[in-house]
């Protein structure tokens, strides 16, 4: 009876362990989640350093959550810390590869680093991703136009259009990579449209 007795003592002295550690890991993920909230409100305030401050506490608290790791990646950007959000965007795909914002904003990332073609091989896995988003065209398309490889880009500048058709830098993208083929008249063509789009009022992109 007694070792009876030991076991079921342990038996319940471990589920109790267990229940304090997911008691524990749950309070750690609600204040995760709370800091992470607070961080973006204050990144869509434009207090970037402030919600850096934020995800740090975030990611402390929870260092496998690649949604802090990709917030923090983005306040970086708008601060211009490239490096720092190439390294916080890396982290978040190592957790989680199936998100096709991590590989936009990264490939965004990579192209305010004049670094084209590794913006070029992200923008293309959001395609993979996500076969309808036109702005990965579009951003691969001006990649393209970068390194003067103005077929592809045109091919890019067309998939996004047939995506999405009122986009006024698109149209004139796609004419500056005509004019650069010598195809003034498609050139021009492309950038009356872009007028048009702009005169009728398309948001600037």
């Amino acid at each position: 009876m007694d070792g009876l007795y030991i076991v079921v003592c342990v038996v319940f002295i471990l589920a109790a362990f267990t229940r304090l550690i997911a008691l524990i890991g749950s309070r750690a993920t609600t204040q995760a989640s709370h800091e992470s909230n607070k961080g973006i409100q204050l990144a869509e305030a434009g207090k970037y350093q402030e919600a850096i401050t934020r995800f740090n506490r975030a990611i402390d608290l929870s260092p496998n959550d690649p949604m802090a790791l990709y917030d923090r990646g983005l306040a970086y950007y708008y601060l211009n810390q490239y490096e720092l959000a190439l390294q916080d965007y890396d982290d978040a795909i190592c957790l989680n590869s199936n998100e096709s914002i991590f590989y936009y904003n990264r490939g965004l990332t990579y192209k305010a680093l004049n670094q084209s073609e590794a913006a070029i091989k992200d923008f293309s896995q959001v395609i993979r991703l996500d076969p309808r988003n036109a702005e990965a065209y579009f951003n691969r398309g001006l990649a393209h136009n970068v390194l003067r490889q103005y077929e592809q880009a045109i091919q890019d500048f067309d998939q996004a259009v047939r995506l999405e058709p009122y986009h006024t830098q698109l149209f004139y993208n796609r004419g500056l990579a005509y004019q650069e083929l010598k195809q003034d008249v498609r050139a021009q063509r492309d950038f009356d449209h872009a007028k048009k789009l702009e005169e009728s009022g398309d948001p600037p992109r």
